[in-house]
């Protein structure tokens, strides 16, 4: 009897004690982010961003699997996707408007996006471009969502968007598949030097957003904030600023953003 005795409390002490270490350890956060890399690259990108959130949050923030654009959208619109969030700001306008996500910082930097050709090709204006193939990334994204702004009077567009980065369309337009590509600013100053020449120069749209969803803590929230503003102070955190096409982070809120999200009238996804 004695020694059943001691055996349950040994199984109670073992059972309290990976209680509290599951307690210590936490919850994983989980971290989406838009596509715009090839799948392959995207987890080498964006699993730094990952390891400054775990550390400013005190717990484990998990990268999620890369998607395709067209999944990627899917999570967003219905809601399903991720505790942390960064992607454009038409994206993180629409969680703010319809999940109430919190956005924390911003790119320091608004940018165009850009309808290129290549060097040797004998289009001169984006007028051109009326019949012609233009390669974008999925709908909604802002790619081609610059591309259609670029024609208001056109409806009979010839889009091209079976491409997962914006790499993808840069060898797609060199190898003669698309007569124009539409990538952003920070992507074509990257990336001179390869034969791209501008065409046709967008709007400027706001800076990519992260944001947080309801289920992030208050002081959570501030301690990533806190460490995502601090980034660009040292020579890794600059390297991973610059992988996000950025140089630093500042802070934005709902009302800096508000409105982005008309962008998706476009392709007709209202709520």
């Amino acid at each position: 009897m004695r020694h059943v005795k001691e055996t349950l409390i040994a199984i109670a002490v073992a059972t309290l004690a990976a209680s509290v270490a599951a307690a210590q350890e936490g919850p994983t956060f989980s971290l989406a982010v838009e596509p715009i890399y090839p799948i392959k690259q995207e987890r080498a990108i964006y699993a730094p961003l990952a390891q400054v959130l775990s550390r400013a949050a005190g717990q484990d923030v998990a990268l999620l699997e890369p998607k395709r654009y067209s999944g990627y959208w899917h999570d967003v619109r219905t809601g399903t996707d991720a505790d942390i969030a960064f992607d454009s700001v038409h994206l993180a306008d629409f969680r703010i408007r319809h999940y109430q996500y919190d956005p924390l910082v911003c790119g320091n930097r608004d940018q165009p996006y850009h309808l290129v050709v290549a060097s040797q090709s004998q289009v001169l204006t984006s007028r051109e471009l009326v019949g012609r193939k233009i390669g974008t990334l999925p709908a909604p994204s802002l790619s081609q969502v610059s591309a259609i702004e670029a024609f208001p009077k056109t409806a009979d567009l010839d889009i091209r968007s079976d491409y997962d980065s914006y790499q993808q369309l840069v060898n797609a337009l060199l190898v003669g598949d698309v007569d124009a590509i539409a990538i952003p600013a920070a992507f074509l100053e990257q990336h001179a030097g390869i034969g791209l020449r501008t065409v046709y120069r967008s709007r400027s749209f706001p800076a990519p957003v992260l944001s947080v969803s309801p289920r992030v803590s208050h002081e959570m929230r501030a301690r990533i904030r806190d460490a995502l503003l601090a980034l660009g102070q040292d020579d890794i955190g600059k390297s991973l600023a610059l992988d996000l096409g950025l140089s630093r982070f500042t802070v934005c809120t709902g009302r800096d953003i508000s409105g982005n999200q008309k962008a998706l009238d476009l392709f007709f996804y209202t709520m």
